[in-house]
């Protein structure tokens, strides 16, 4: 990949003669990001919250065709409409109990291969909206909307990441849930494909900082995309399409983006691939996909659990490293990733072993949604 890209080209304003682009080219850019192709919609003016976001919090997309559609909304209110009667609650997560990892994620490999692409025109921008919901008891009752996760397991962490490389974009350095915070949250975010960059975001109805991409501000990341190029942490869906198709090709690449963390390889892997699946889901071509999905299944400490999410039978794939956890949640009927969850176990040391099977050590999990808009800021 080099600075010829047209994915670069397509974002880059150098003045004639600069070998590298000044402050008020990246400006320019940035505002063409925002502004040049779609005009953003002026809201009613709403207090902004400066917070961290603490979940990494999305929900569950469902690919029909050749299009991108959100999965239902939930709760009572002017765009959350309630569940009517009759209709699973699409928020409600069960267990289903454990699964054959290796099965189960032959079965996700097979359908990715069926998964095309969403085309995201010029000007158009990725919604991603993100659900944090309770996680069931295994054996328990069916954790739903209301949020009532009963008691967390004693000893450990809540499933929301707390930055670094599996971090949310924009969640910065977010601290565990307490026990007691109301379940659902609502994060809402706005990404340009070029860089899966933020470009907004809201929190329970509430505008926020958007926060980093990968470790800067919006600006920021558009320069180091122009300078450097894309990467793991700035993907674009050229660079995505162009990634080895060979598993242990695809897994030495990445890790090459992911030096300097302090997890093993396989940890690194593991959340880097949650990231990347929230925000890229849409775009990746279907041998991208599956080699993704290969370098999952060669991970060390995998177990794997059905769930049912909304009336939808997925899985739960679940890794371990030295007591930290990062679930994804992947629908074999559609190949997509459907959400992810990160915490730590107590008292274990290794990985995939039955006293670290899903769900123990979480009490919230991501549903991931997506669609493909026009404007920054607004859904339709």
């Amino acid at each position: 990949m080099n600075r010829t890209d047209p994915d670069l080209v397509a974002v880059r304003n150098l003045p004639p003669g600069l070998s590298e682009p000044d402050d008020e080219a990246v400006a320019r850019t940035w505002r063409a990001v925002v502004s040049g192709h779609a005009a953003r919609q002026r809201r009613s003016w709403r207090p902004r919250l400066v917070l961290p976001v603490t979940a990494a919090a999305v929900v569950a997309g469902l690919a029909l065709g050749a299009g991108l559609v959100l999965a239902p909304p939930n709760g009572a209110g002017p765009d959350r409409p309630a569940t009517p009667p009759g209709q699973a609650d699409p928020l409600a997560v069960s267990y289903g109990g454990p699964a054959v990892v290796r099965a189960a994620l032959d079965e996700l490999i097979a359908r990715a291969a069926t998964v095309e692409p969403v085309p995201v025109p010029d000007g158009r921008f990725i919604y991603v909206r993100t659900r944090t919901v309770a996680v069931p008891g295994a054996g328990g009752p069916a954790a739903g909307s209301s949020g009532e996760p009963g008691p967390p397991v004693a000893g450990t962490a809540s499933g929301t990441p707390t930055g670094g490389p599996g971090a949310t974009p924009g969640s910065g350095n977010a601290a565990p849930n307490s026990p007691h915070e109301p379940l659902p949250i609502d994060h809402q975010m706005w990404l340009t494909p070029r860089g899966m960059i933020v470009l907004d975001a809201r929190l329970n109805g509430q505008d926020v900082d958007p926060g980093p991409t990968d470790g800067q501000r919006g600006s920021e990341a558009m320069q180091r995309l122009l300078v450097e190029g894309p990467s793991l942490g700035l993907p674009t869906p050229q660079w995505l399409a162009e990634l080895p198709t060979d598993p242990a090709l695809l897994r030495s690449r990445l890790l090459d983006d992911l030096a300097g963390s302090p997890d093993s390889p396989d940890g690194r892997l593991a959340k880097a691939l949650g990231v990347l699946l929230r925000s890229a889901d849409p775009v990746l071509v279907p041998a991208v996909r599956v080699a993704l999905y290969q370098v999952l299944a060669g991970l060390d400490g995998l177990s794997a659990a059905r769930v049912t999410v909304g009336g939808r039978e997925q899985y739960v794939i679940r890794h371990v490293d030295g007591g930290a956890v990062t679930d994804l949640l992947l629908d074999p009927g559609t190949g997509r990733a459907a959400g992810r969850a990160t915490g730590r176990l107590a008292g274990t040391g290794g990985g995939g072993s039955d006293a670290a099977a899903y769900p123990a050590g979480l009490r919230s999990q991501d549903l991931w949604s997506w669609a493909i808009v026009p404007t920054v800021g607004r859904i339709g």
